[in-house]
């Protein structure tokens, strides 16, 4: 195309066909089209051909031709266009039509007319292209220009053999075809394209009801995207349906009346079909429509008439359009747009597009269309492993890892089909190819990368690579060409519905064949190996060894059994083995970590959710790519948090899913499912994780799962561990235990150290993909031992992945002047290419960058090296360091006593990590020998074969109660007094740990007090994490001071804290129980309590001071004036002294109480005063005290001295 060049939209009809020019763009944005008016002033001209003698008619002149020779006027040629000759639908319509269709060249079908007193045969092409001829002549009679590109429409339905078709004809008619559109896309571009600059969704559905064809299509319109949702109809269903059921009306009754059959006469017959198409179009606008033909058939004039009520209908009937509204609920239907004209419009306004007439509003558009059916490769012989699924959108690519079913296999076929069985039997076969040269190795073993790939002109492409070889096989299909015609899609879909039970039960039993055939075989193989052979007892290894066989040749011979009976007999094998093969010789546990369907020991923790279904794992982040936005990923950031919680609102700007607040502040993530809008708790999402992890392990052992231990986070506080929990119960486990990541790591690595007395200090850096997580544990005589413990909840992999997608997002925006993060699709495929990255550079120097049609069709390359990549972590690899330096300080090791330092989760075989950590640690080496990505999950296993009762004769008066996991206290904890924190336990206390101390009132006859509980390193309470308070009650009135209140503070094992009051006079008891690790702190705070402790030190502890010297002035004024108002002591002082002082206390009491704020030495200035005033006058009353004191003694000792003498002198008796 000549750029600036003329281009026309053209929409090519079953009956009619109308054409259109851009003529400009007014000041809104919005194309200005004009549709061409041809020479009879009508804006659409019959889709119709006629041959006369010499000359070929098209248009009204063809249909006005066409009572005179039925026989040589062609109509309806877009429902033989593409087609085959045999098409049942054809062979149908052959039979109504006055031309003669025949078959030629392999089962094509040409029309014969007679054309210049000869026979001639024409294809459907040829005939369409003289249509489409003469509306390139009216446009260019319009416009008085050559005309050579346009845009042509089609019906959605069409398949490839007939697009193709549709542009042959174009291009016999000197037409350079820049663009095959559907015809429901057309419509819903000429309504919506003066909205696609919106952000919001809108939704339009389109029912396009033609002269032969109904498209029924869902579109969504949103920034400068048309996506198709869905679409339906039939290439037999339209305007020339209804006229022949008119036909079929006035036949029967002529017949009736007459007794004369109009279908033998061409003639009559298209004078009648030409009358009904007009009385349609009455009864449109009219209730009755008269029917009115002289000399139809045998010189009879048929005279009729017809009511509306037995009318069908084109979008124009009243009937329709009162049934679509009905349908919808009574809602207005749009029609500002001419039905005739609105594809055409649609059309054109692409074509002045393409011509480069572009809105300075509007820069782009994309249209996207969906996949009609599931596509899939045949894997097993039987199984339908689903690839893409129905109303995928497209441009789709993805790939799935495959591998071998049998042992040594060298070569693996390929069968593609299309359909929604699970059975392949029951789907359409799209073609073959075969991967050969695959190297010898065990099943399972070989890594295939199988991909399809469908590019946006329905070309599809499907072909798998050897990781290991590099070996390529592929096919291209022309996917579109082997579509199939619509009732047999209608039957494929059917049958996917009546046959999905029958279905499913089938897929059950091939895959409990396959399951145990591949579990005898790995066991053979396993009873191979030489080292495994010498630790099994002979007996055993011999009993065992026939048993596998026979199961294998049993195989062999039963391969129509049912599911129960193949899992029975896995279930006897495997009982077997549990017996023998559990624990090695060592007494160390022999754990399987599963790999799932794709052969993969780790599954992606993403769930992603279609149209009706829900992926998970390896699916789902593939179908991330393609809705980004229904795809949920870091639930583990999610769960447990606050809906406020400053870091999940920091990582909500990067998802591209929703994140909502319900439920007082609860997190819930928000997609589209089964067309409609649902909201997840993380729970549910993370249960849905479980199941597949369920699913995994029980499709491996061949039984049902109940039980298991889960792992989180070392940090994760207890909401987070509950709601964790709650997944695994939403899940139907029964979870027996949640242990933290670090801690399992240790006893992956450290289970067989327990009988050891010898102390074995280990340090577990646990860097996954959200978290980190570092533990100094101590292994000892049954124990561990966590010594100290620190991390961050947002520090791992997901966090150098983004300071690698924010480095391209950049490169991209300075290169090409556009923003990635507008686009979630876009930001999402370079996610994935960046996490792709980060791991090669564990392994490579470089890693480069290509995504194909990144954003607005950029093809984005770039590259990055491995020390750019270190240079944009830097300060995240450093933080590592710090938070295993603040282990070490708080645990009180030292770095030359720490035995291994155990690297677990993904990230941390990052070269650069490695090396930090080694230098920190003088370059000691690091342990490597549990794979980091499932040394966790190794750890949990151990806990659970414990669980279960399976003991090692080694190590089997170890039982799992003994194990001490010892946590400790991260702050000290204590009660607010005064508004100073009164420390109980100290920070970093290896607990349980149960701390009492006695307290009492702060004011006379006091008798209730309320206590608060705090942790953090602050003396001042305002500056620590508040936990919680309760009261206590009914203490009697006395003065401040006297009652005897015990309060005790105790942190279980389970981290449950409970603090206790109780008055020691009347045993009155009151309590409180805190779920401690459900009040912790994120770390960031935590961090920020530890600095705040030491910055404001010296702060808190002038405040504390200046704090008790103000009790201390309140509490001497106050003792000092219950003094004066003892009426004994009253007596013994002077009344100007008394009235005196008693002033002076009152003043004092008054002048705290408006002077609360004042400094330590004001206040001790004031008590000095009022001391140094007290002490003469109360030192009177102390000196009486002493004299009468005094002269009691001296009197009774007088007394006692009498009657002694008295005794000893004189007897009384």
């Amino acid at each position: 195309m000549t750029e600036g060049s003329t281009v026309i939209g053209i929409d090519l009809g079953t009956t009619y066909s109308c054409v259109g020019i851009c003529t400009g763009i007014d000041d809104s944005g919005k194309y200005q089209v004009d549709i061409i008016a041809n020479n009879y002033r009508n804006r659409t001209t019959p889709s119709c051909v006629s041959f006369s003698k010499d000359e070929i008619l098209i248009g009204k002149e063809a249909i006005d031709y066409s009572s005179i020779e039925p026989e040589n006027t062609v109509f309806d040629v877009k429902r033989i266009i593409g087609r085959n000759f045999n098409d049942k639908m054809l062979q149908s319509d052959i039979k109504r039509w006055p031309f003669k269709v025949i078959e030629k060249n392999n089962g094509k079908p040409y029309i014969r007319v007679n054309y210049n007193d000869e026979t001639k045969d024409y294809s459907p092409e040829e005939i369409s292209s003289l249509i489409l001829k003469e509306m390139q002549r009216i446009a260019k009679d319009y416009i008085g220009n050559e005309i050579n590109d346009a845009v042509i429409t089609v019906p959605a339905y069409f398949n490839n053999a007939q697009r193709k078709a549709t542009k042959k004809a174009g291009e016999m008619a000197g037409l350079n075809v820049l663009r095959i559109v559907n015809e429901p896309t057309a419509a819903a571009i000429a309504y919506g394209f003066d909205i696609l600059k919106s952000k919001e969704n809108t939704n339009i559905l389109v029912i396009d009801i033609g002269g032969g064809t109904l498209d029924v299509s869902l579109l969504t319109i949103k920034d400068k995207n048309f996506e198709v949702k869905a679409t339906s109809g039939d290439t037999h269903l339209g305007g020339e349906d209804f006229d022949n059921r008119l036909v079929d009306h006035f036949v029967n009754e002529f017949k009736n009346k007459y007794e004369k059959d109009l279908t033998t006469n061409s003639n009559a017959m298209r004078r009648l079909e030409a009358k009904c198409e007009q009385m349609k179009c009455k009864l449109s606008t009219s209730e009755k429509a008269k029917l009115s033909i002289d000399y139809l058939y045998d010189d009879i004039n048929f005279i009729s008439n017809i009511t509306r009520i037995l009318v069908g209908g084109s979008s124009r009937i009243p009937k329709i359009q009162s049934l679509i509204s009905e349908y919808f609920d009574g809602k207005k239907l749009y029609k500002n747009i001419n039905p005739d004209e609105a594809v055409a419009q649609g059309a054109t306004i692409i074509s002045g597009f393409l011509s480069g007439m572009k809105s300075d509003k509007i820069k782009d558009i994309k249209i996207q269309e969906r996949a009609p059916f599931s596509l899939g490769i045949d894997t097993l012989g039987e199984i339908m492993n689903v690839f893409i699924k129905q109303n995928t959108p497209i441009p789709i690519e993805i790939t799935k890892n495959l591998t071998t079913i049998k042992d040594n296999q060298t070569r693996m076929r390929f069968k593609i089909y299309e359909g929604e069985r699970s059975i392949v039997k029951g789907n359409n076969f799209l073609g073959e190819f075969t991967l050969t040269e695959i190297p010898p190795k065990p099943r399972g073993k070989s890594n295939i990368k199988a991909t399809i790939k469908i590019d946006e002109n329905g070309i599809l492409n499907v072909s798998a690579i050897d990781s290991s070889t590099g070996k390529y096989s592929a096919i291209k299909i022309d996917y579109d060409e082997k579509r199939l015609p619509q009732e047999e899609k209608e039957q494929i879909i059917n049958d996917a519905e009546k046959y999905k039970e029958e279905d499913e039960i089938e897929v059950k039993r091939i895959e409990s064949r396959y399951d145990l055939e591949w579990y005898a075989s790995d066991l053979q193989n396993s009873l191979n190996d030489p080292n495994k052979k010498s630790k099994i007892e002979i007996n055993d290894y011999n009993k065992l060894m026939k048993k596998v066989k026979s199961t294998i040749k049993w195989i062999d011979t039963h391969q129509n059994e049912s599911q129960i009976e193949y899992e029975k007999i896995k279930l006897e094998l495997k009982n077997m083995v549990d017996s023998i093969m559990s624990i090695d010789d060592s007494g160390k546990y022999q754990v399987d970590i599963i790999a799932n369907n794709y052969g993969n020991s780790t599954t992606p923790s993403y769930v992603s959710f279609i149209k009706d279904e829900i992926f998970i794992g390896e699916e789902a982040l593939d179908y991330s790519s393609i809705e980004p936005e229904n795809t949920v990923f870091d639930v583990k950031r999610i769960i447990g948090r606050n809906f406020n919680d400053e870091m999940l609102q920091s990582d909500i700007k990067r998802w591209p899913f929703k994140v909502i607040e319900k439920n007082n502040g609860k997190p819930y993530i928000r997609v589209n499912y089964k067309n409609e809008i649902k909201d997840f708790s993380p729970e549910e999402i993370s249960s849905m994780i479980l199941k597949e992890m369920k699913r995994t392990a029980e499709d491996y052992i061949g039984n049902e799962i109940n039980n298991a231990v889960i792992t989180v986070p070392a940090y994760f506080n207890n909401a987070q561990r509950k709601a964790t929990k709650e997944a695994g119960e939403m899940a139907g486990l029964n979870v027996l235990r949640i242990v933290n990541e670090p801690t399992a790591a240790a006893i992956a690595y450290g289970f067989d150290k327990l009988k050891s007395k010898d102390n074995t200090n280990i340090l577990v850096i646990d860097i996954g993909g959200g978290t980190l997580d570092v533990s100094l544990l101590t292994i000892k005589d049954k124990n561990f031992e966590v010594k100290a413990t620190s991390g961050d909840t947002h520090l791992g992999g997901e966090d150098f992945d983004n300071r690698l997608v924010d480095h391209f997002v950049n490169e991209f925006k300075n290169k090409y002047e556009k923003d990635l993060t507008t686009n979630s699709r876009a930001m999402r495929r370079l996610k994935a290419n960046c996490k792709r990255m980060k791991r090669i550079l564990s392994k490579s120097e470089m890693a480069e960058l290509s995504i194909e049609y990144l954003y607005d069709d950029i093809n984005f390359v770039s590259y990055i090296t491995r020390s750019k990549f270190e240079e944009l972590n830097k300060d995240l690899f450093k933080k590592i360091i710090i938070f295993i330096e603040n282990v070490i300080n708080d645990s009180g090791i030292s770095k030359s006593n720490i035995e291994e330092i155990i690297l677990v989760g993904g990230s941390s075989r990052i070269p650069k990590i490695q090396s930090l950590i080694s230098e920190y640690f003088d370059g000691k080496k690091l342990y490597k020998n549990i794979n980091p990505d499932e040394a966790v999950a190794q750890g949990a296993t151990i806990i659970s074969g414990f669980l279960s009762g399976m003991k090692s004769d080694k190590i089997n008066d170890i039982k799992l109660q003994d194990i001490k996991l010892k946590d400790i206290v991260p702050f000290s904890l204590g009660i607010s007094r005064l508004g100073i924190t009164n420390v109980f336990i100290k920070r970093n206390t290896p607990i349980p740990i149960e701390i009492t101390k006695n307290l009492t009132t702060t004011e006379d006859n006091q008798t209730c007090i309320c206590f608060k509980i705090y942790e953090g390193e602050r003396s001042i309470v305002k500056g620590n994490n508040y936990l919680g308070e309760f009261t206590l009650t009914e203490i009697p009135s006395e003065p401040r001071g006297k009652p005897k209140i015990k309060v005790t503070i105790k942190v279980d094992e389970n981290g449950i804290l409970n603090v206790s009051a109780i008055d020691s006079s009347t045993g009155k008891y009151s309590t409180i129980k805190i779920n401690y690790n459900e009040k912790r702190l994120p770390q960031k705070e935590k961090e920020w309590i530890i600095s705040d402790a030491e910055k404001y030190k010296e702060e808190d502890e002038i405040e504390v001071k200046r704090i008790e010297s103000r009790y201390d002035l309140e509490w001497y004024a106050s003792d000092l004036q219950n003094s004066l108002n003892d009426q004994n002591k009253k007596s013994k002082i002077e009344i100007n002294d008394y009235n005196k002082l008693m002033e002076k206390v009152k003043s004092t009491i008054k002048w705290i109480k408006t002077h609360k704020n004042e400094s330590q030495i004001e206040y001790e200035k004031i008590k000095l005063e009022l001391k140094n005033m007290a002490y003469p006058i109360m030192t009177i009353i102390i000196i009486v005290i002493m004299i009468i004191i005094i002269t009691l003694i001296v009197n009774l000792y007088s007394s006692f001295y009498l009657l002694n003498y008295l005794n000893n002198n004189y007897n009384y008796n």
